[in-house]
């Protein structure tokens, strides 16, 4: 919007040194102005860090309502905004572009560090038709530049250089002497809109959002949204009751007092505003939808057509440009989408048609929108088939499931990606999400928020068994059941009834089965999807079991009796098996011991053949014949007699050995 007195101003000759001083300040609107317009009727703090408010206006038939918004909470608002009104419809929220000085300034011939002084502005303005009246003469012309020029006494002093009609080329000092004036009604406008730009930039820090209503007679508009705030705290008393036993027939209280501590960063005066209080934890998202975002594209070099191909019709851009058109022509004969209840419907739903790679959706009306702003449009507007439900997936972390909503694209065109504000019909904003892009006929699901009533606690137990066993040429094949159990204990909420998903990850190669709550049919190879009932205040267990076999070999001749034993104890081995393992592992206990009488006779053996050479030794350095060497001789003796016993030890030990090998080869060979 221009300023007209600002365009008055500039349309007249000024000073060269006021040029730019003469900006009105009245025709600027104050915040308190456009906040009266709409003012905050109800706000809703959550615990999550937001704030949905609520700003009401009464309103006669087609018109708009303006909020001033602060700029840092712009995204929000246009991401969460909702419109209530009862007999209207709406069209749409015009706002100042993200950067609206320097779009504004695109189309212009100068720039805003231009305007901070006349030779800066005649500088940026060459080719220009200018007018510079000084000491009663006028010189008019176009605009050649400006130059400095050294005074004698250090000083200097900037020149306008102006090309005449007559050819001749004039300078004129550029001081508080001389007048300037622009001939060209054209780039007057351009003046008066920069300085108008200029002006509005100094309310920077809030952004007016003008919301466009299409409706009939006089009623009261609400519009709601949800912004960032400071969570609001709570601080407790408890006044306790006296010490000693209460009086019989009575029970002992105590008085506890909640209050709660709340700010107020809206950006706007709350002034007998309905305050609610909310605790919970909702996905809370943010998202840059103000800001100009510009997709890479790859550049490709130009294909030049064969010389005997220029010139000629190129009949495939006009079966293109025809395709085209029939789209079109497609697209205004969709019929718009029922709008749901809660909210108002759109003045006109844009229509939109599925192509193999892409959905389009068409603007039914004109738009308006001036260089470097922004606007934001309803196009979408249908009823999806949903279910609530709370989701918990297993190492996502707590012990709390989140709620959720399943929606189902039953439209005919795909619904776009982007972030979603949830807002329930009794309790209001709920939560943030993001939605992928869904074709039509497909489901997606979101999760919004924790289901703090509800809780779930996960505890695993492993369980490994012989579930089966046969031998083979002296082979043990045993087939092992690696089993684990997961239980999920649900404590449902105390207030009301859930439907429970449990996305259990899945093992490689395992088999599962669920108890007490049924498989969907979504659930994949990575993930067990189980859905259980789950009553108000009622406690369930689901146990989820898999289960992996793995077949494992065993020479029996090499088994450990332990082991042995524990195979033929196994519930998956047959009597007659177990018999036979049984008789094997006696076998080899028996040999383990034999093996353990070998060793230590021939351990023994080897120490007392090692004391042997130790006496012989000393009886060679002990004189002949002496008591020395006669005691020397005794021991030597009963040496010799215990190494021949150790000898005779180990000698049994092999021949038991050997016996019980042929006796373990007969028992593995009658398997």
């Amino acid at each position: 919007m221009l300023l007209p007195s600002a365009r008055h101003f500039l349309s007249l000759t000024l000073p060269a040194a006021c040029l730019l001083a003469a900006m009105p300040f009245a025709a600027i609107p104050t915040d308190a102005a456009a906040q009266e317009a709409a003012p905050v009727a109800e706000v809703a703090l959550s615990s999550g860090g937001l704030a949905e408010i609520v700003r009401t206006a009464r309103l006669a038939g087609d018109g708009e309502l303006v909020l001033a918004v602060p700029s840092d909470q712009v995204d929000d608002v246009l991401k969460s905004l909702l419109v209530s009104d009862p007999a209207g419809t709406v069209r749409g929220v015009a706002l100042p572009g993200p950067d609206g000085t320097q779009a504004a300034f695109r189309t212009m011939p100068f720039q805003p560090s231009d305007l901070a002084s006349p030779a800066s502005l005649m500088a940026a303005l060459t080719g220009a038709a200018a007018e510079a009246e000084r000491d009663g003469t006028t010189h008019s012309g176009r605009v050649l530049g400006v130059s400095r020029r050294q005074l004698g006494d250090g000083a200097e002093e900037m020149l306008l250089s102006l090309s005449t009609a007559d050819g001749e080329i004039v300078s004129v000092p550029l001081d508080a002497a001389t007048r300037l004036s622009l001939r060209e009604e054209a780039l007057k406008a351009k003046l008066a809109d920069a300085v108008d730009i200029l002006a509005a930039a100094r309310t920077e820090g809030t952004l007016r959002l003008a919301v466009s209503l299409k409706g009939e007679g006089e009623r009261q508009v609400a519009i709601r949204y949800v912004v960032p705030a400071p969570v609001w705290k709570s601080a407790h008393r408890l006044v306790l009751p006296p010490e000693g036993e209460a009086a019989e027939g009575e029970a002992m209280k105590a008085r506890l007092q909640s209050w709660a501590v709340v700010e107020n960063f809206s950006g706007a005066d709350w002034r007998g505003v309905r305050l609610s209080l909310t605790s919970g934890a909702p996905v809370t998202l943010k998202q840059s939808l103000h800001a100009a975002h510009w997709a890479d594209r790859e550049e490709v070099p130009v294909a030049m057509a064969p010389e005997e191909e220029r010139g000629m019709p190129l009949l495939s851009r006009q079966r293109s440009f025809e395709a085209l058109g029939a789209g079109l022509a497609d697209m205004a004969e969709a019929a718009p989408a029922a709008a749901p209840k809660a909210i108002s419907a759109p003045t006109a739903e844009a229509q939109g048609a599925e192509a193999s790679l892409a959905v389009t959706y068409t603007v039914p009306f004109p738009v308006d929108l001036a260089e470097g702003g922004s606007l934001t449009l309803p196009v979408v507007d249908r009823e999806l088939e949903a279910e609530r439900f709370s989701v918990f997936e297993r190492g996502a972390g707590g012990e709390h499931p989140r709620a959720a909503v399943r929606l189902v694209n039953a439209g005919e065109t795909s619904l776009s990606p982007g972030i979603v504000t949830l807002f329930d019909p009794a309790s209001g904003y709920t939560g943030d999400a993001m939605l992928r892009a869904v074709a039509p006929g497909e489901e997606t699901l979101l999760a919004f928020a924790a289901d703090r009533k509800v809780n779930v606690k996960v505890s695993d137990r492993p369980v490994e068994a012989i579930i089966a066993a046969r031998v083979a040429e002296g082979v043990l094949t045993a087939t092992r059941r690696h089993r684990a159990l997961t239980t999920y204990d649900v404590t449902g909420a105390a207030d009301a009834g859930r439907s429970l998903r449990i996305v259990h990850p899945r093992r490689p190669g395992w088999e599962a089965s669920v108890e007490g709550a049924t498989t969907e049919e979504e659930s994949d190879a990575a993930r067990l999807l189980v859905h259980a009932a789950i009553p108000a205040g009622e406690r369930r267990q689901v146990t989820v079991t898999e289960d992996r076999l793995v077949e494992e070999t065993y020479a029996i001749a090499d088994a450990d009796a332990d082991f042995i034993l524990s195979i033929a104890s196994s519930k998956g081995v047959s009597e007659e098996l177990a018999g036979k393992l049984k008789a094997i592992a006696e076998v080899r206990s028996r040999q383990r011991q034999a093996e353990k009488a070998l060793q230590t006779a021939e351990e023994e053996a080897e120490r007392l053949a090692q004391n042997q050479a130790r006496l012989r030794q000393n009886l060679a350095a002990a004189p002949r014949g002496s008591d020395l060497a006669n005691r020397y001789l005794d021991d030597l003796a009963r040496s010799e007699d215990e190494v021949l016993a150790a000898m005779d030890r180990a000698d049994a030990a092999r021949r038991t050995l050997r016996q019980l090998s042929a006796e373990l080869e007969e028992k593995v060979a009658a398997l």
